[in-house]
């Protein structure tokens, strides 16, 4: 069984053009669209929250910036 997110596998999001993966907004807006535009408030603020941080720091790891918007992750 394929990890789907909606009816696209993870693979087509992170791919990306050209051989260059999308940055974290990027994904994160993809895969949490409904009609093409954010739905839920806290998806909302929190791509906000992402596209700011790319703006300040646009050579950030993911994984920092998922940290600062989320807080501490485990695995």
């Amino acid at each position: 069984m394929y990890h789907h997110i909606g009816s696209k596998p993870i693979r087509d999001y992170l791919s990306g053009k050209d051989g260059n993966p999308p940055n974290l907004a990027t994904i994160f807006f993809e895969t949490r669209k409904k009609d093409n535009m954010l739905v839920e408030p806290k998806a909302i603020e929190k791509h906000a929250q992402i596209e700011e941080i790319l703006k300040v720091e646009p050579s950030l790891p993911s994984i920092e910036i998922v940290e600062k918007c989320c807080g501490p992750q485990t695995s």
